[in-house]
């Protein structure tokens, strides 16, 4: 059986639940102790095992761990997770954001960041940003390169399912119960071709080719895959061992599924309700630059300043999202 090579998948603990109680003071008191630990006094840096930073971190908050906010470090890429429970701190970097500023990403607390920049910062629920004529001597880069995004949805798919095809290898021929994504095949790839999941009476009901197919493992877990059927049996497969948040935003998107997320300005802040996981690219930039977060029964309801709004809108249109402004009446 064939497997498509893993490719980014999300940070432990990166759900909606993570992001909306993990609290920005103690994500703070954890660059802080990442920081004093985590650099030596030549200038390099050195790994830390998370014993010693959670030592130090429950002295100012005793019950707590430092895990979560480790965690939030990491999806920021303002600490490196290592083998064995070591972190080592990130480089600095200054994300040049047009019409914003810079957004920081640093491994320093901000008052000392602040500090070393000699220019006032502001402080987000998470990210910290400053203007763009402050004296930052750390390394540029883009915002795109930072969240590790991808140009075009659709292409990334197109692209996942044809090297997944060439991958095919031959399978043992077992009755299981599966469905199919109707209907991706080699012999068609318009928008029109990607509909929804049907399950068969039986593999013999399926036509010669190849198509998307899911099936739950003995483990309780969802398996998508590449299955290739001849005479009514799946003869080779491989597996989509992929982002799979960001590959069901993508058959949504060629299935042509309109997904709308309805916005309101509060206190000159642009709020929102997100209900789905998003892949790490776009959640990295979501959660850097929202100003608040509040958790809800069926997701998060978040909230952005008027001037990365526009930001965050470019980065949910790529996934097939539509910000519309709710109306009254």
């Amino acid at each position: 059986m064939g497997t498509l090579p893993a490719q980014t998948m999300q940070p432990k603990s990166a759900d909606w639940h993570f992001v909306s109680s993990t609290d920005e003071a103690r994500v703070n008191l954890t660059r802080g102790v990442i920081h004093a630990f985590g650099f030596s006094p030549e200038g390099g840096t050195t790994p830390v095992h998370v014993s010693r930073l959670s030592a130090l971190f429950r002295r100012y908050y005793p019950t707590d761990s430092v895990v979560d906010a480790l965690q939030m470090l990491l999806l920021l890429k303002e600490a490196i997770e290592l083998p064995q429970g070591f972190w080592l701190p990130s480089a600095c970097r200054s994300i040049v954001i047009d019409n914003v500023g810079r957004l920081l990403i640093a491994p320093h607390p901000t008052d000392e960041l602040q500090r070393g920049i000699g220019a006032p910062i502001q402080r987000l629920r998470y990210g910290r940003i400053c203007d763009d004529n402050a004296a930052i001597t750390c390394e540029s880069e883009s915002l795109d390169s930072w969240a590790e995004s991808i140009d075009s949805l659709e292409d990334w798919m197109r692209v996942t399912l044809r090297d997944c095809a060439t991958q095919l290898a031959e399978t043992v021929n077992t009755r299981r119960s599966i469905e199919i994504y109707k209907t991706w095949s080699e012999r068609g790839t318009s928008p029109s071709s990607y509909q929804s999941w049907c399950k068969y009476p039986s593999e013999e009901d399926v036509p010669d080719g190849k198509f998307l197919c899911r099936e739950m493992t003995p483990q309780g877990q969802s398996r998508r895959f590449l299955g290739e059927f001849r005479r009514g049996r799946i003869s080779r497969e491989c597996d989509l061992t992929i982002d799979h948040i960001r590959f069901r935003f993508g058959l949504d998107l060629l299935s042509n599924r309109k997904m709308e997320l309805r916005t309101s300005n509060r206190s000159g802040k642009i709020t929102f309700e997100l209900r789905r996981y998003l892949p790490l690219s776009e959640k990295r930039i979501v959660v850097a630059l929202m100003s608040d977060v509040e958790a809800t029964e069926s997701g998060v309801i978040v909230s952005f300043e008027m001037k990365v709004f526009p930001v965050i809108k470019l980065v949910l249109s790529r996934l097939g999202m539509t910000l519309v402004e709710r109306t009254n009446g």
